[in-house]
């Protein structure tokens, strides 16, 4: 597929169609609109691919379907590795529970061309937009990672600066990172993918920056309540 894009979106669904309509309707609505869809139906089963392959009648869809659910870092890679591929400039992971806002895409473009960062993430707020789901992901010295001011108001939401690094759930990438660092390991299955995709980039000497001006809403746990013990086997 030729393409003049310089963003590829992935966006990837496992047992949640509705969600992820919700999710690419919003993304059409960006005010950026250099940008496709790499959507993955990760091997659901449950009617997914009958609800979503409609989608694929959509130019700016690439639409592929998973016999088998490949985890988060595996779907994902599979997105990746088509942006090294058909040269994207950019690559942006975005939960399909996720909603952004019109500019989102725009903000996060005019951001890592004026910083010095190979990844940019934004203010990631509740689906109700009251509470913080993250502004950028942390690491303690005790090795603990965590979502950045998760669960405080949104009026405390702290001011654009550079963080450890960005939710694998709602940030942009330079694609050239994961050429050079490598894709997310496929160990973790999912949870923690993120974590060691930061670390690796900062050990390799790139930087990761917080954008609050780029808004987006997260359902959390939308895709892991629905399975039960999910959560706390895969952590």
């Amino acid at each position: 597929m030729a393409t003049k894009n310089d963003v590829l979106i992935v966006i990837l669904n496992y047992k949640g169609w509705q969600d992820t309509l919700d999710c690419v309707d919003a993304v059409m609505k960006q005010t950026y609109r250099a940008f496709d869809i790499f959507l993955v139906e990760n091997g659901s089963h449950d009617g997914s691919n009958e609800k979503l392959s409609n989608l694929k009648k959509n130019e700016k869809i690439i639409y592929i379907q998973n016999d088998v659910n490949r985890g988060f870092s595996g779907g994902v890679n599979q997105g990746i590795r088509y942006a090294i591929e058909h040269d994207y400039h950019f690559t942006v992971l975005l939960n399909n529970d996720a909603v952004v806002s019109p500019t989102w895409l725009s903000t996060l473009r005019k951001t890592i061309d004026t910083v010095d960062a190979s990844a940019v993430t934004g203010l990631l707020l509740d689906g109700a937009g009251k509470k913080i789901e993250s502004t950028g992901d942390s690491y303690t010295m005790w090795g603990l990672p965590f979502p950045r001011q998760r669960d405080e108001n949104v009026d405390r939401a702290v001011g654009s600066g550079y963080v450890f690094g960005g939710t694998a759930g709602a940030s942009l990438y330079k694609t050239e990172l994961f050429d050079k660092i490598g894709l997310f390991d496929e160990k973790f299955f999912a949870y923690f993918e993120d974590t060691d995709i930061n670390f690796r980039a900062q050990l390799a000497g790139y930087t990761a920056y917080y954008e609050d001006r780029a808004i987006a809403y997260h359902d959390h746990g939308s895709t892991s309540k629905k399975i039960p013990g999910f959560t706390v086997k895969q952590t």
